[in-house]
């Protein structure tokens, strides 16, 4: 599913050739691929085949393994991480409320 991403997909093509792809296929690309090409050292595959990006917790000095999301549902993912009660995320809309009071 990665692999057919419009953003990821590249990427993944681009790795698994193991070589830097022709200037002309980066300049076309979209903002999104061309982040993670520029941090392509950050990115790896899991046994699976999923391509997963690691991020250092600087509070904790850990790093971690994060699943590369795909564009067309990074929205829902995202609202689905941070728009659920345990999140300790209250919304948009209570904050900005606050910030009134």
């Amino acid at each position: 599913m990665q692999q057919d991403d419009f953003c990821v997909g590249p990427v993944i093509e681009w790795l698994k050739v193991d070589q830097e792809p022709p200037s002309h296929e980066i300049s076309l690309a979209g903002p999104e691929t061309k982040e993670l090409w520029i941090h392509r050292e950050l990115l790896q595959f899991n046994e699976h085949g999923v391509l997963l990006s690691s991020w250092v917790d600087p509070s904790l000095d850990q790093s971690h393994l994060c699943v590369v999301v795909l564009q067309c549902i990074k929205l829902e993912v995202s609202h689905s991480i941070h728009d659920i009660p345990v999140s300790g995320h209250p919304g948009q809309e209570k904050i900005f409320q606050e910030r009134l009071s």
